[in-house]
């Protein structure tokens, strides 16, 4: 994948991560605390994913 289109996955994965980190804060301040654990579960998950997306390094299943 070319450079520019990693970047431009990255940055969409990142956005992802923002919103279910803001989401996770939303949960916590109604102390809706499973809710807020499973938001901040996926907002590290999609940081992740989009620093994997930039190195090349992301699959879409462990069988690839």
């Amino acid at each position: 994948m070319e450079l520019r289109n990693r970047i431009s996955l990255s940055k969409v994965r990142l956005e992802y991560a923002k919103e279910a980190l803001e989401d996770s804060q939303d949960a916590l301040k109604r102390e809706r605390y499973r809710n807020s654990a499973n938001r901040s579960y996926y907002a590290v998950f999609y940081a992740m994913r989009a620093v994997l997306a930039f190195d090349e390094l992301d699959k879409k299943n462990t069988a690839e």
